[in-house]
């Protein structure tokens, strides 16, 4: 029996610092080849948080260990907290030309995972649904 990678993508919505040990131990495993895609680039680096009033900025690499890609946002009114904030038409593209075995999308509350799904079901990748 040949042993080979799984090659599996993950669409998520931004940088988020808890993950990052989860991609790292995925993409170190000899069963898979992970690429992470990102709608957006908040978290990856310093940003203005409005509930704080305060800048914020990881103190941890957060793109090391792990192949990632950034999708481009194509939203008129960009952010993390609505729907139509991430519009990333980009997966469907990566989908079709890369061929993963699996993507893992983390809900439906953002325009960019109905995109995933869409991706998915036009590519014949099968889905991961991951919710917290």
């Amino acid at each position: 029996m040949e042993n080979r990678r799984h090659r599996v993508a993950v669409l998520t919505s931004h940088v988020v610092q808890y993950q990052v040990p989860v991609f790292r131990a995925l993409a170190a495993s000899e069963e898979i080849a992970l690429t992470v895609y990102f709608c957006s680039r908040w978290g990856a680096e310093e940003y203005a948080d409005r509930e704080f009033g305060t800048p914020v900025k990881w103190d941890l690499p957060t793109l090391d260990g792990y192949t990632h890609r950034f999708l481009r946002n194509w939203s008129p009114f960009p952010g993390t907290d609505s729907f139509f904030g991430l519009v990333n038409p980009g997966i469907l593209g990566e989908l079709r030309r890369e061929r993963y075995d699996a993507i893992v999308i983390p809900g439906y509350a953002l325009a960019s995972y109905w995109l995933g799904y869409l991706a998915a079901w036009l590519t014949g990748t099968p889905v991961f649904f991951r919710g917290e």
